[in-house]
């Protein structure tokens, strides 16, 4: 019931409540051992908490604590790319997120996260060559991999207008 109880505050972007049960529910982690899986997911959820609080170096810890019992969680090696980006270390945050799509091929939020970052750092050749690939993925129709929701598909076409709209995406 508590795991239901941090999804739900977090889903009604209630983070300080939700990192304060997070908190309980670790400290009483020293005492009763929770499940390992549901200690990943509290820990992963405390760093996107961290995140959005725009502690970047609080969210790269917890990340590492969670790639430290977890090596293949993609999840967090997101997490840690993008907390790395918004701390100025753009080639360390990419690796991260490669690495998340290494680990999941199929984890849409990794790729479109890349994109932005490609895009905002003025990688055109490697934005180019990520939208082909999400493309390919995601939206060749019956033969694509994974099936993605309609909110993640009007972010993409978001995300293409404003790539290929732009002059520095054709000088290259």
């Amino acid at each position: 019931m508590t795991m239901e109880k941090v999804y739900y505050l977090l889903k009604k972007n209630n983070l300080d409540l939700a990192e304060q049960l997070i908190d309980e529910l670790l400290n009483l982690n020293k005492e009763h051992k929770l499940i390992e899986s549901d200690k990943l997911i509290l820990l992963n959820y405390l760093a996107f908490i961290k995140y959005f609080k725009e502690d970047f170096e609080s969210c790269c810890s917890l990340n590492k604590k969670v790639i430290e019992i977890d090596s293949k969680n993609a999840y967090a090696h997101k997490g840690m790319g993008l907390a790395l980006v918004k701390l100025n270390k753009i080639d360390e945050g990419i690796l991260f997120l490669e690495k998340a799509i290494k680990i999941d091929p199929l984890f849409y939020d990794a790729y479109y996260d890349l994109t932005l970052i490609y895009y905002e750092n003025n990688m055109s050749d490697k934005t180019k060559e990520i939208i082909a690939l999400i493309e390919s993925k995601f939206f060749s129709g019956k033969d694509s991999e994974h099936q993605i929701n309609s909110e993640e598909i009007n972010a993409f076409n978001e995300l293409k207008k404003l790539t290929i709209n732009t002059p520095e995406y054709y000088n290259e």
